[in-house]
């Protein structure tokens, strides 16, 4: 959260009309926020219907004629395009926006109505969709250096072997699609389209996060995985604007096209929101379908199980918190308690050079674990958090935060 191969034709043009703004944090000053709206806020007429199970044909015309037929929710309809990932199915409700409703009485219309619950799959929740955002701002490879080769404490300051010395005896990412999740990337470092969604009719990343977070994953120069393919798929549009609803059909997007190389999937997921269940089970469900997820932890200084996706709980999604050169973690970095334990690791995330310059935040920390994850699977390693952290280095936040293992690949 914050911010190689080929070429593929903007052929996914999924025009969702919610607004989401991504914010781009500052989090190295006190300059507040980017952006138009707070991450959190809600979209008005906008809402998310969580379905378990597939739900196609009958089942859409039974959700509609259900809108259609309750006064409350007369004017809103489905759109056209849903996403399904493994056997979990999202639905998009568009409604007026005059008509003010909530989420609990689009939920309220579906779930009493008699032919939603004799006819689908268990719908399980009614969400109105919110702002999601990213997390970094503008502030040298310190990053790649300390995730290839990991780090060591002496004298009580860290310790790097200034070299990428494991790659020459890594595969480096080859034959892992790494899908990076963000504002796109920008054509002149090799970024691939896979889908554009919004206004318009580029790829192109015209906010820069997306092309920085990626270069970090994947660049011939800057990244982790040099040699993975990389596939931007681009839900914010060049005002950093999208939604929950654009992100969850990114998430299924990435993970219907898995497998199109031998050794695996890795999403990216450099931005989010407040605690949001549909989001949250995209996640899931695309960990069940065996693709791996890196999100960022979030920089608002505060416990990361409040926001979505870095809450998730799954077996191969890791929420990653950031430190410093000097292995401590910032301020503005999220963390975990005892009680609230939702971050996994601790990557890379001050003054992280890549495309477009110098940047910081946990949209930074997030891509050194999506491309570490890609070596392992490059490399015929099955990803833990183990084989991430074989070092343990403990990054201690002091207080009640929990500290966590910092990433560093050894071979």
């Amino acid at each position: 959260m914050s911010h190689n191969s080929g070429t593929m034709s903007c052929s996914l043009l999924l025009l969702l009309c919610v607004t989401l703004v991504l914010l781009c944090a500052a989090p190295t000053s006190a300059v507040p926020p980017l952006g138009r709206a707070p991450s959190g806020a809600k979209i008005r007429g906008s809402f998310i219907v969580q379905v378990n199970g597939k739900c196609t044909g009958e089942c859409r015309a039974t959700l509609q004629r259900a809108l259609a037929a309750n006064k409350a929710t007369r004017g809103c309809s489905l759109k056209k395009l849903a996403t399904t990932i493994g056997d979990v199915s999202f639905e998009y409700v568009r409604c007026p926006a005059k008509a003010k409703l909530d989420e609990k009485v689009v939920e309220s219309v579906l779930l009493n109505d008699r032919a939603v619950a004799s006819a689908l799959p268990a719908v399980v929740t009614v969400k109105q969709d919110e702002v999601v955002t990213a997390f970094g701002a503008p502030t040298a490879l310190w990053g790649i250096d300390e995730t290839d080769g990991g780090v060591s404490v002496v004298g009580g300051g860290a310790q790097r072997d200034g070299l990428r010395t494991c790659s020459m005896a890594s595969n480096n990412g080859s034959q892992v699609h790494v899908w990076i999740v963000d504002s796109g990337c920008a054509p002149m470092n090799g970024g691939q389209c896979a889908g554009y969604y919004g206004a318009g009719t580029g790829c192109t990343d015209g906010f820069g996060h997306g092309s920085h977070v990626a270069g970090t994953a994947t660049h011939a120069v800057y990244g982790v995985a040099f040699a993975a393919r990389r596939s931007c798929i681009k839900v914010l549009d060049d005002n950093g604007a999208g939604s929950y609803s654009i992100l969850i059909d990114a998430v299924g997007y990435a993970v219907q096209n898995k497998g199109q190389l031998a050794n695996g999937d890795v999403i990216n997921l450099s931005l989010g929101g407040g605690a949001f269940e549909p989001m949250n089970a995209a996640v899931q469900a695309a960990s069940d379908e065996g693709v791996f997820v890196a999100m960022a932890a979030g920089n608002a200084g505060i416990n990361a199980c409040g926001l979505s996706p870095a809450s998730v709980v799954a077996a191969r999604a890791w929420s990653v918190q950031a430190h410093s050169p000097d292995l401590q973690l910032p301020w503005w970095s999220n963390f975990a308690t005892a009680s609230d334990d939702c971050t996994h690791i601790s990557a890379p995330g001050v003054e992280i050079t890549s495309v477009g310059g110098t940047w910081s935040g946990t949209s930074m920390a997030a891509p050194h674990v999506a491309g570490a994850i890609a070596v392992l699977l490059s490399d015929n390693q099955t990803p833990t958090l183990a084989l991430l952290t074989p070092q343990q280095v403990l990054i201690n936040g002091g207080g009640a935060k929990l500290s966590k293992p910092a990433l560093g690949l050894t071979c």
